[in-house]
Parts: structure tokens; C-alpha cells; sequence
């Protein structure tokens, strides 16, 4: 399916780079707005997944991935195993419980294991795929609006750039100030 999201992704990323460079002063900012967008990286399989997990953490925005794959380079596709994408998240939520994480099957079962895990779940027939992707990723990958919100979902505030969130960061009370920086949003969406 990357080949389905990658074109995807990358136009969400050419369209929350182009947002900010709305807001730079020179062209030098521009430059290196331009260097800092996100990244999309693709993992074949398993160890790969790790291998870049491992190397990029520390300035990965979220994860995407299937529930079954091959665990080798040299596996054949026959040999996939089918609880892999399990495994990651295992390995990942044991690096950081925060790091968003969106699991995809064809098999609707796997819905209430993404959601025994704490991550999304996509069906892979759903007729509304890429909308269903794209909301998450603007919602838990930091891209669109930082919205404010408190530990029952209601809503405080919601900031598009840095001049607005300046001005509502000054009206949030402390406890959702709290909540959403604890969760590490904030720093993802300014990221």
C-alpha cells in the first residue's frame, strides 16, 4: 500500500511546508525551512523498521505501518509474517509510550488490537482510506492546527502559525497547558 501513501504523504508535507514558509522574513529562513521539512522514510521490512526507528527517533513525528510484513531483507513475501507490525509497536512504545502509531490491515480483527494497543487503525478497503489518514496524521503527527484540548477531549483553543499560538497560549488554563505539553504535541506541531 506505500505506493498508495507515499503520494499522499508527500503532498501533505509539501502543503504543511509551504504553510510555514508563509510565515519566514528573508530567504535565508526560507532555505532552511525548506531543508527542515519533514522526511518520509520506508522500511521493506522488519529489521529495517528497527534499524530506522533506532537511528531517527529522536526526530520521528509518527509510524505508519501494516500489521503483516516480512521480517528480513531476504524473505520472500510467502514468508510474511503476520504480527509483525505487533512487533514494532511493541518495540517502539517501549522506546517512547507517546510516538504516534497507525496500524493498517485488510482484516477488520485487527482494529481492536490497534486499539488495545493505543494506536490508530486504518481497514485497507475502506472506501475513505486516505481521508481517514490524512485526519490522523494531521491530528497525532503535529501537521494542521495545534488544537488545545483537555484529558476529555474538549476543545480550548486552536492555533494555524506561531503568532496565534502565542496569543492563545496566554488564555489556556494551566491544567490543558499541561496536559497537551505532557503528551509531547506541542513539540511535535512546532517541530
Amino acid at each position: 500500500y506505500y505506493s498508495t501513501y507515499l503520494p499522499e504523504l508527500y503532498k501533505m508535507v509539501l502543503k504543511q511546508s509551504a504553510e510555514f514558509l508563509k510565515e519566514t522574513l528573508n530567504e535565508q529562513q526560507r532555505k532552511g525551512r525548506k531543508r527542515s521539512r519533514p522526511k518520509i522514510l520506508l522500511a521493506n521490512n522488519l529489521d529495517e523498521a528497527m534499524e530506522l526507528y533506532g537511528k531517527y527517533k529522536s526526530n520521528i513525528l509518527g509510524v505508519i505501518s501494516d500489521v503483516g510484513f516480512v521480517r528480513h531483507k531476504e524473505d520472500s513475501p510467502d514468508m510474511e509474517q503476520l504480527d509483525a507490525g505487533i512487533e514494532l509497536v511493541d518495540f517502539i512504545r517501549n522506546d517512547d509510550p507517546m510516538m504516534p502509531i497507525l496500524l493498517q490491515s485488510s482484516q477488520e480483527s485487527f482494529a481492536e488490537v490497534a486499539k488495545n494497543l493505543g494506536v490508530g487503525f486504518l481497514r485497507k478497503w475502506s472506501k475513505t482510506l486516505m481521508i481517514q489518514m490524512s485526519e490522523y496524521i494531521k491530528e497525532e503527527f503535529g501537521f494542521g492546527d495545534f488544537v488545545f484540548r483537555d484529558s476529555h477531549g474538549a476543545e480550548y483553543g486552536r492555533a494555524a502559525n506561531l503568532k496565534e499560538l502565542e496569543a492563545i497560549v496566554k488564555n489556556i488554563p494551566d491544567n490543558v497547558l499541561i496536559y497537551n505539553t505532557s503528551k509531547n504535541m506541542l513539540s511535535k506541531w512546532l517541530y
